[in-house]
């Protein structure tokens, strides 16, 4: 016999997102710096949410965030100058996507990013935890190979590298496109503690299920 009603039992999905300790960041120069990540987290999948902190030096040029190009797959999110943050996807699995957003970042100010998708379905895209795009559209540009999953910069090489010029944290990779509901906790987690900067603990809250990467950018 259970010592209290089954129906007071939360499924694990339902437990909110909780927190943990977020001192650093990482810088990128925009001419030279990124981080080259040998681990192709997108293959095969059919859903998928990108989640960041970011802070722009300046909007001026093209900046990405994150980028996989590999035969006929990739991903590409950056802050495309002067119209905004775009989002490209393309998934061995099925589903195309390109989502250009009416955003424009503000130079020198934090602010959290998630990007979803689902095949089938809309891509979507949520600043500080409101969604502020969707669209159902299709996306036939062409890519070229390359091993590494670049945070920094874009996996194209010549005039297309798109490094980054301000400071990133906290970058997730989710093989789920989460729900508005927990883009908002993710946003809603950080807040300074009895003195502590905290941001959100992505183990919790049933999101460690869906979570395949997840770089911290200085804190362990």
């Amino acid at each position: 016999m259970f010592p209290f009603p089954f129906s007071f039992i939360a499924p694990a999905a339902d437990v909110p997102v909780g927190q943990i300790a977020n001192a650093e960041a990482m810088s990128f120069n925009g001419t030279d710096t990124y981080l080259g990540v040998n681990n192709y987290v997108f293959g095969g999948l059919t859903e998928v949410t990108i989640s960041f902190w970011y802070n722009l030096n300046t909007i001026s040029g093209d900046q990405a965030i994150v980028a996989k190009w590999m035969e006929a797959v990739g991903v590409l999110l950056y802050h495309d100058d002067p119209d905004g943050w775009r989002f490209l996807l393309r998934l061995t699995s099925g589903g195309n996507a390109d989502l250009q957003s009416t955003f424009v970042a503000t130079p020198n100010t934090w602010q959290h990013i998630a990007a979803t998708w689902k095949s089938g379905d809309k891509v979507r895209m949520y600043l500080n935890g409101a969604n502020v795009q969707e669209s159902l559209l299709s996306y036939t540009g062409t890519t070229t190979t390359l091993s590494d999953f670049n945070i920094g910069r874009d996996a194209l090489t010549g005039t297309d590298t798109r490094y980054l010029n301000g400071k990133l944290d906290e970058l997730a990779v989710f093989n789920t496109a989460l729900s508005a509901d927990k883009i908002q906790q993710i946003y809603d987690a950080t807040a300074v503690v009895s003195g502590v900067p905290q941001t959100a603990n992505l183990f919790t809250g049933g999101l460690s299920s869906s979570l395949v990467y997840w770089n911290r950018m200085g804190d362990s």
